[in-house]
């Protein structure tokens, strides 16, 4: 489904008890045009701070060299094959 990139800032975020903050930035892949990481400001929840949320975590599928070093820094598993 394609969609215009400015309805995708300030969704909601929510928890089991509420919103916990708003959608503010988002990295896409550059071959596939799919979002591979996304910023969160986290609000109330976490006063002045925003956050990287995965796409793993985002239900979505950046560049992948970019990727990589990212997820290798953090020693996270990557998520693709």
């Amino acid at each position: 489904m394609q969609r215009s990139a400015s309805e995708l800032f300030n969704y909601t975020l929510d928890a089991r008890d509420g919103e916990i903050g708003r959608c503010k930035d988002y990295l896409f892949d550059d071959q596939f045009w799919a979002v591979r990481q996304m910023v969160a400001d986290t609000g109330k929840w976490l006063p002045g701070r925003r956050v990287w949320i995965s796409s793993i975590s985002l239900g979505a599928p950046v560049n992948r060299a970019y990727d990589n070093r990212l997820y290798d820094y953090y020693g996270r598993p990557k998520y693709w094959r």
